[in-house]
């Protein structure tokens, strides 16, 4: 949805704003004496170091659109099929037709996405931390 987009940009460019600033800048110059071009850099030095926190945002904006509730009852109300999200229709399910046995099979079902997007990540960050004291050494 737009207003989910609208709502959570700032937050994300700020998350993207420090990695940015947390790379450091010889690293940029070291790259200019050895005339790397420009997608050497962001791809050897830019990317790789902002890659965490990215992962995060992208960690956390995943789990935020899986669990979107609020904003699309408050805009569209409970009976609009095109705006259907996992969590209205958990509310569609058990406060509207009664089943709430389906309604929490629906909610094993998010908990599992929720725990599958947070153990790629940490899967991600336990590498990238083994190849960082890997690089120490």
């Amino acid at each position: 949805m737009l207003v989910d987009v609208w709502m959570w940009t700032p937050f994300m460019m700020l998350i993207a704003l420090a990695a940015l600033n947390a790379i450091p800048g010889y690293l940029y110059e070291a790259a200019a004496i050895d005339r790397a071009s420009r997608w050497k850099v962001f791809r050897r030095i830019t990317l790789p170091l902002c890659a965490p926190l990215l992962g995060l945002a992208v960690l956390l904006r995943a789990t935020d659109a899986i669990k979107q509730f609020d904003l699309v009852m408050a805009i569209t109300g409970p009976n609009d099929p095109a705006t259907q999200t996992v969590s209205a229709l958990l509310y569609q399910v058990v406060f509207r037709d009664g089943k709430v046995g389906l309604g929490a099979a629906y909610s094993y079902v998010v908990l599992v996405l929720v725990l599958a997007l947070a153990s790629v990540f940490v899967r991600y960050m336990s590498s990238v931390q083994r190849r960082e004291e890997a690089g120490a050494q």
